[in-house]
């Protein structure tokens, strides 16, 4: 059987510890009928194709054997099959550590140690991302999508709305705790709309005109928007270059401290006012059937600004996946998140690069 050189250039890219396994997903995908040589002949796709071994049918095999192909019976040696047995798996450890002299091995330790510093890392299982792709690269990631954006004038970033969004967590809560998750130690039980949820909360800046987020911070869902509001609008400063000039929010983020943050940043803050505070005076309020009153400037901005953020929730949740998660832990809730936020931008970005900037938002169309 002839496999393609694709199979070359994939186990190039492959992690040399899991070469084997990944050499027997990619022959067990490439043995269809497409793949097989008619009449004896090898078909010529790779300049340097690799002869590997028939493929042997056990006799009891549970999905039969293939229509066309003779039934073989395997033969047992004669003498120590333990032995027997031991020298064909080393045989074929060896065969299979062998790549083509055209492929450039890679090194073991290549994705242990980390990029710049040379520092060697502790090693991980497969599934979870390198501890040199943490939540710091990926938010320098979105840094430089946010950059680009703002160079391309697809972001203004002077007007900025603020928000937080729950994320259930991927556990049941805990029969001793009520309050935390049984196989995720870092959930806690919060506030979920009008109800209560074990999860977190993923706080959200993002720019009203083009409804794209800028900076993000993950957090447990019991801790208030209040206590993250100050490191979100430093963050938020610090993306768009000091473009702020009006900060949207919703009540919860209302509080003397945060609003006097706002106008040492030289920054208008638009922040619903709740009940307790300020009574009887003329400020920005929404009544119990979502009435909004203050004054006409502040009531569009409000209304602008809060329909933006509300939008990017709906997209990162519909259609990138942001609640639809199998991870725990805080840091790896925090790397969906930064993922999911990368994915938003990058359409962006490849929409300001093709010259449809109108197709920034419109995640469907770079989809497949």
């Amino acid at each position: 059987m002839i496999v393609n050189n694709v199979y070359e250039r994939a186990c190039a890219d492959v992690r040399f510890s899991q070469l084997a396994t990944f050499r027997l997903r990619i022959k067990k995908i490439l043995r269809t009928d497409s793949y097989l040589p008619e009449d004896g002949e090898a078909r010529r796709h790779s300049l340097h194709p690799i002869q590997t071994e028939p493929r042997r049918h056990r006799e009891n095999h549970p999905r039969g054997i293939p229509p066309g192909r003779p039934r073989q019976t395997p033969q047992k040696p004669a003498g120590n099959l333990q032995g027997t047995d031991d020298q064909e798996a080393e045989a074929d450890t060896q065969r299979q550590r062998t790549l083509p002299a055209t492929v450039e091995r890679p090194h073991p330790e290549d994705d242990l140690r980390h990029r710049g510093t040379g520092e060697a890392l502790s090693p991980l299982p497969a599934h979870k991302v390198p501890a040199w792709v943490g939540p710091e690269r990926l938010e320098t990631i979105i840094a430089s999508l946010v950059e680009e954006l703002i160079q391309g004038g697809l972001i203004r970033g002077d007007t900025v709305a603020m928000d937080a969004t729950f994320i259930k967590a991927y556990s049941k809560r805990d029969l001793q705790d009520n309050r935390g998750g049984a196989s995720d130690p870092d959930a806690v039980v919060g506030r979920d709309g009008r109800s209560y949820g074990l999860g977190y909360k993923a706080h959200i800046a993002a720019d009203v005109d083009s409804d794209l987020p800028l900076v993000f911070i993950a957090a447990s869902a019991n801790e208030n928007e209040k206590r993250h509001a100050p490191g979100l609008l430093d963050k938020t400063v610090e993306a768009t270059g000091g473009r702020v000039r009006r900060f949207v929010a919703d009540s919860q983020y209302s509080s003397r401290k945060f609003r006097e943050k706002v106008a040492d940043c030289g920054v208008m803050a638009v922040i619903l006012y709740p009940s307790n505070q300020r009574k009887g005076e003329d400020v920005l309020r929404v009544d119990r059937f979502f009435r909004v009153y203050g004054s006409e400037e502040e009531r569009r901005l409000y209304g602008r600004g809060r329909s933006s953020i509300e939008r990017v929730n709906s997209r990162l949740e519909g259609q990138v996946c942001l609640d639809r998660h199998r991870v725990r832990g805080l840091r790896n809730v925090t790397i969906h998140v930064a993922l999911c936020i990368i994915a938003m931008l990058l359409v962006a970005v490849a929409a300001l690069r093709l010259g449809v900037p109108e197709k920034a938002r419109s995640i469907a169309t770079f989809g497949w």
